[in-house]
């Protein structure tokens, strides 16, 4: 540990302090900005995490952030990779969540979940994160998902600083990042952030294997603009353990999984009011597994009559994506109107070295997706009738084209109504998406075929809002999915499930700011009929963040009811955690944290092949940080 501190020490001092003065004049100004654009709730339900909260909290990733939702679980699946998921759902790979940063969607190609790059994606370059549950908002983006998570990164002209942070923590993980803003002119700009570390977590030992999921991480981002043009350039790279991976008895003698994803992006905006966007992006996604296990692994595209099921494979897959997509939106004193274009088109090339108990198969090329062409044209409506009501309507056609030989054409759309009467306000949205098969599911399924899954919800908001300081709020949502695609045992591959599952989540949200310190708590419970429960459907968070002089502090309280899945018992949690920070006026920052203080986190349901059980979702971890600003 002490090695870790003097590299990270002498790292920092290598800079000088500069004017503190400019520096906290400059970001007063970018604060009043940034308020401004977390103020619009016109898209449905959206939990906001501002910039004061992520410093308070000492969110250094995304997964400190993602871990405080309501009604949602954010754990390692089966392959250590930590997801978010709906309360009461196996903790599994979550195809309805979709990532953001900025203007560009980060979900994986292959799975459609983002998880497993970004499930610890440093904060360092993002200003604040929304989270929203609408549904379909093609005002922000084509893509459909009934949870959309956006990272709104810093905008260069504002910051004009540099920074550095080193932290290390009791489970000897480190990460190191430096960032840098400059405003060259009045035009021109740029942001650039570089990231290292390693993540280090508890083994599990099972079946006679010590199990892991550490992550070894490099992030780099940068972010150019000039006038109405902006450019943006991501690239990460992460090495894990695989958990429990494919091995039937969820035991690999060995295993790995190496994830490399990059994408650049243009935006333009032109007309005089700026009404008409233009955006260009190209991604690249690279993906390397190896596991072994001599029980088999379950991979039920590889089976063999006669060979069975493999005991290797080292699996390799190249993605690329490119997207083209362009808004228009048209103003008036009542109303505003979006319509937009979107084309994105996905590739794969793909081999696999696989070994059964005889026989040794190189560059085996089983059926794999090799494209995916979507193209969709939507339109979004928001007209004011008066000062206290409002009406939302979207609507969207896209068309699937897979392999030639499997299309879908798709109609989604929202409707919503907003009414604020003195001190009340009430909001009503109903929506109807479909989410597509991921190539995950369709390369895993019998007959390589599956169709999209309809998700149609109502929601209802109301809120009490006395004075700027305080507010009670009441959230309903009533979820229907219509033949969800879920793995089958019996034919141990995916498939559409001839069933209408119909859930309903209850919210009880209070949020209270006093003169510097800021209070929020959540009560939440799910109710669902026919396809059971996996995890937690009931539970409570609280969350304090405050400030005094050059002192800032956080607590934050996680409760999640015991519940019994299968013959196995999850039993109650509390994951309390609390930090403090202290912030000199040369720069410097000090700060101390403790995750999971009463060692009572969340735990994890797991089947495998002859039993059950529950893991660890949550460690107990103390982490210290030092930043510096200059």
């Amino acid at each position: 540990m002490k090695k870790y501190l003097i590299s990270i020490l002498i790292s920092l001092t290598f800079f000088e302090a500069q004017a503190q003065e400019k520096l906290t004049e400059l970001l007063n100004k970018y604060n009043c900005l940034r308020i401004k654009r977390t103020e619009d709730t016109t898209l449905g339900p959206v939990y906001i995490f501002t910039r004061d909260e992520i410093e308070a909290l000492q969110a250094n990733t995304l997964a400190d952030l993602l871990k405080l939702l309501p009604h949602t679980s954010y754990l390692p699946n089966r392959y250590g990779v930590e997801s978010l998921n709906m309360a009461g759902l196996k903790i599994n790979i979550p195809t309805y969540v979709r990532l953001f940063i900025d203007d560009h969607e980060v979900s994986s190609i292959y799975s459609l979940s983002p998880f497993l790059t970004y499930d610890e994606y440093p904060l360092a370059n993002v200003d604040f994160v929304k989270v929203y549950y609408a549904g379909l908002n093609t005002k922000l983006s084509s893509e459909n998902g009934p949870l959309i998570i956006k990272l709104y990164t810093k905008e260069p002209d504002k910051e004009n600083i540099s920074f550095i942070q080193g932290l290390y923590d009791s489970k000897r993980s480190y990460n190191i990042v430096f960032s840098d803003s400059r405003q060259i002119s009045a035009d021109f700009s740029y942001f650039v952030m570089l990231s290292k570390g390693e993540k280090k977590f508890s083994k599990f030992q099972f079946n006679g294997n010590d199990l892991d999921r550490n992550q070894e991480r490099i992030h780099a981002y940068f972010k150019m603009k000039y006038k109405d043009f902006s450019l943006q350039f991501s690239g990460s790279k992460v090495h894990r353990g695989i958990w429990g991976g494919l091995s039937f008895d969820f035991s690999p003698e060995y295993g790995y999984i190496n994830s490399t994803d990059m994408f650049i992006s243009a935006k333009f905006k032109t007309l005089e009011d700026k009404s008409l966007e233009f955006f260009l992006s190209y991604d690249q996604q690279r993906r390397k597994a190896e596991e072994r296990n001599d029980n088999f692994l379950n991979i039920s595209y590889a089976y063999n009559r006669s060979l069975g099921y493999p005991i290797y494979i080292y699996d390799r897959r190249d993605f690329k994506k490119v997207i083209f997509s362009t808004r228009k939106r048209f103003k008036s004193k009542k109303n505003e109107l979006f319509i937009g274009f979107d084309s994105r088109n996905y590739f794969q090339d793909s081999s696999e070295n696989i070994k059964y108990r005889t026989v040794f198969r190189q560059n085996v090329k089983p059926f794999h997706i090799k494209y995916i062409h979507i193209y969709s044209i939507f339109a979004e409506e928001q007209y004011r009738f008066n000062e206290n009501l409002s009406g939302y309507i979207s609507l969207k056609f896209e068309k699937y084209n897979w392999n030639k030989n499997d299309d879908h054409l798709d109609e989604n759309w929202k409707v919503g109504l907003s009414y604020k009467w003195e001190k009340l306000l009430f909001k009503l949205f109903n929506f109807n998406i479909y989410i597509p098969p991921s190539m995950l599911n369709v390369e895993n399924s019998p007959f390589h075929k599956l169709k999209p899954y309809k998700i149609t919800s109502y929601v209802f908001s109301a809120d009490y809002i006395p004075d700027e300081k305080k507010r009670l709020s009441l959230h309903v949502r009533k979820l229907e999915l219509k033949n969800p695609i879920i793995f089958n045992p019996n034919i141990n591959g995916y498939a559409n499930i001839p069933v209408k599952e119909k859930g309903y989540i209850y919210v009880i949200e209070y949020l209270q700011k006093f003169a510097s310190n800021k209070l929020r708590g959540y009560l939440w419970t799910l109710n669902k009929d026919k396809l059971g429960y996996y995890s937690p459907r009931t539970g409570a968070n609280l969350i304090w963040t405050g400030k005094k002089d050059n002192w800032k502090y956080f607590i934050t309280f996680l409760y999640k009811k015991n519940i019994k899945v299968r013959k196995t018992k999850i039993p109650d949690s509390y994951d309390l955690s609390a930090g403090v920070s202290y912030h000199l006026k040369s720069g410097w920052t000090f700060k101390i944290k403790g995750e999971n203080l009463l060692n009572r986190g969340e735990k994890v349901f797991f089947a495998y092949y002859g039993g059950e059980g529950l893991y660890s979702g949550v460690d107990r971890r103390y982490t210290i940080s030092i930043e510096k600003e200059f």
